[in-house]
């Protein structure tokens, strides 16, 4: 058996007949690394409002700020002789784990492509609170 190492991965060459096995013990640099990173998103909303005397069509909109959860995580496929097709397979992904709702005010509403000052509008919003390296799996 031959033992290489890189980046803080220790690996191992195994030759049997018909049979090429590459093993990796340890965590790559890079990987665990899940975190919240703010982004904008437009939301546009169509409702109904009340304008000069009378309910009307209005299409609401607002720029605002949202996370999302980027980065990477740990997974690996080892050969196992219990699994079905001869690997286990422990997936990892960088996601939600934790959500909040908030109530965003969408400041520009639009009736036939021409403003409507002074109509504001709200709508509620899911927003991730936290992440972190999950199984893959829903």
């Amino acid at each position: 058996m031959q033992t290489v190492s890189r980046s803080a991965v220790a690996c191992s060459l195994v030759v049997m007949p018909l049979l090429v096995l590459s093993l990796c013990l340890g965590h790559a640099e890079g990987n665990g690394d899940c975190q919240l990173i703010p982004g904008r998103v437009n939301i546009v909303k169509e409702m109904t409002v009340p304008w000069n005397g009378r309910l009307v069509s209005a299409s609401c909109t607002a720029e605002v700020t949202l996370s999302k959860c980027e980065g990477t995580c740990e997974s690996s496929v080892s050969p196992s002789v219990r699994q079905h097709r001869g690997f286990r397979r422990d997936c990892q992904c960088c996601k939600e784990v934790e959500l909040r709702q908030r109530t965003v005010s969408l400041n520009e509403c639009y009736h036939d492509g021409q403003l409507m000052p002074n109509i504001q509008a709200t709508t509620q919003v899911s927003e991730i609170e936290r992440c972190s390296c999950n199984s893959c799996t829903n």
